[in-house]
């Protein structure tokens, strides 16, 4: 299973939902990290049996419920620490 973080604005009811119900304290490995056309940047994180894909904005929102909560968010802080380390390259 892969859903996209945040996902289009028609489906906010079931993200909001969806979101809520994963389970934070279960391990989360990061898969990589991918750059999608009209989307930027994107992580894989793993997270039990189920894959996830994150923006840098659903990523920040899971580092802060993983805080809140007092569980560690590793894996989710280095994703957002590679992906503010990448540069456009632009080509002249």
């Amino acid at each position: 299973m892969i859903l996209f973080f945040p996902p289009p604005a028609a489906s906010n009811i079931l993200y909001n939902n969806h979101i809520m119900s994963l389970e934070l304290s279960a391990k989360t490995e990061l898969g990589g990290i991918y750059n999608l056309p009209g989307e930027g940047f994107v992580v894989e994180l793993q997270h039990g049996d189920a894959t996830y894909l994150f923006d840098k904005q659903g990523l920040q929102h899971r580092i802060l419920a993983k805080k809140r909560q007092g569980l560690p968010a590793d894996a989710e802080e280095n994703a957002l620490f590679r992906i503010n380390s990448f540069r456009p390259t632009l080509e002249e």
